[in-house]
């Protein structure tokens, strides 16, 4: 069998970025180390041999991990000890899905470590995205279990400022300092408890970008909005002033969740039509701002109560690219949730 490897032009520049000989090493590696291949080679952009799901291997300081799938090889370089997806050398148009924890705040160090001691191996997959959101204090918890995966470690909250005298806050250098890749802004928790606006979360946004951290930005509207019927000219608000001055380039980079508010931690998930209908809107907004292209780059999550039991439903309509998942990221039940992503 046939499988065509895409190196895009900036894939090509990531590569590029690495030290010659471990350059040299994963190429080899990809011409004539497949393990599980009948005579692997290599010609042009395509690769020949009998490949099977997927398969990993180290290379020095790198991981490489090759998903082949409907004849296309996707290709993925992680540098051991950083945070997730360093390098990304090529793949299909589709947009991967994304599921993140939201564990709040809940556990101690010791419990959370033994818990992602447990989660890490059944969610370290390439063929989905996975983020554990965890409160500070158990990001070495989280790290020393997922270091070497392909689980991300994320963040619940940060300031838009760089340094200075905001006690209790933390800031994106100081995230980026410890491995966070992904950071949750303007929850509706943040919102309601501690004046979260759509202008603090619009300068959060920035200055997550402008660190390297892909924001995870999320919306959603009250049982009573809902019950007016603004439903959708509220959510299109939220994401037009959260993205305000945000170009098209770095808005391919976020995350959008969209949580309708009556639906957290409540038991009562909105239905398949209401969580696409708001999804297929916030694409729709997505692209009067910038541009088709744009919008279908951007992932959107939804969240609000999500379960195994109806996660294949809800990551089976074309606008819901993955999940934030609250109290079922705090059992092994989450892995339900990302198998069913895959």
């Amino acid at each position: 069998m046939i499988y065509r490897v895409v190196f895009s032009s900036d894939a090509e520049k990531q590569l590029n970025k690495l030290d010659k000989s471990v350059r040299v090493q994963i190429i080899d590696y990809l011409k004539t180390r497949i393990e599980g291949s009948t005579n692997p080679r290599m010609l042009g952009n395509a690769m020949t041999g009998d490949f099977k799901g997927s398969w990993r291997y180290k290379v020095g300081k790198y991981r490489v991990i090759c998903d082949f799938k409907d004849n296309i090889c996707v290709v993925q370089v992680i540098k051991v000890g950083h945070r997730k997806n360093v390098y990304d050398l090529g793949g299909n148009d589709m947009r991967k899905k994304i599921i993140a924890a939201n564990w709040k705040m809940n556990m101690t160090p010791a419990e959370a470590a033994r818990f992602a001691g447990e989660l890490v191996p059944l969610v370290d997959v390439p063929e989905v995205d996975v983020v554990i959101c965890a409160p500070f204090v158990l990001f070495g918890a989280v790290w020393v279990n997922a270091e070497g995966t392909t689980v991300a470690l994320g963040a619940q909250n940060m300031h838009y400022e760089d340094k200075g005298a905001f006690t209790g806050e933390i800031s994106a250098d100081m995230l980026s300092a410890v491995q966070v890749s992904h950071v949750i802004i303007g929850h509706s928790e943040r919102r309601q408890y501690f004046n979260e606006t759509d202008c603090t979360v619009n300068k959060k946004v920035k200055k997550a970008l402008s660190a390297g951290i892909a924001p995870i930005m999320c919306c959603g509207e009250s049982l009573l909005q809902r019950e007016m019927g603004i439903t959708i000219e509220h959510i299109r608000m939220q994401i037009k002033l959260g993205l305000l001055d945000v170009s098209a380039g770095d808005a391919a980079k976020v995350v959008i969740a969209y949580e309708p508010i009556w639906a957290i931690g409540t038991g009562v998930t909105a239905t398949t039509a209401q969580a696409e209908e708001a999804c297929a809107a916030i694409r729709q907004v997505l692209t009067e701002i910038y541009d088709k292209s744009t919008a279908d780059k951007i992932r959107i999550q939804y969240g609000g109560s999500v379960t195994p039991a109806n996660a294949a439903e809800l990551f089976a309509q074309p606008n819901i690219d993955g999940a934030l998942v609250g109290g079922a990221s705090l059992s092994l039940d989450f892995a339900k949730i990302v198998e069913a992503a895959k």
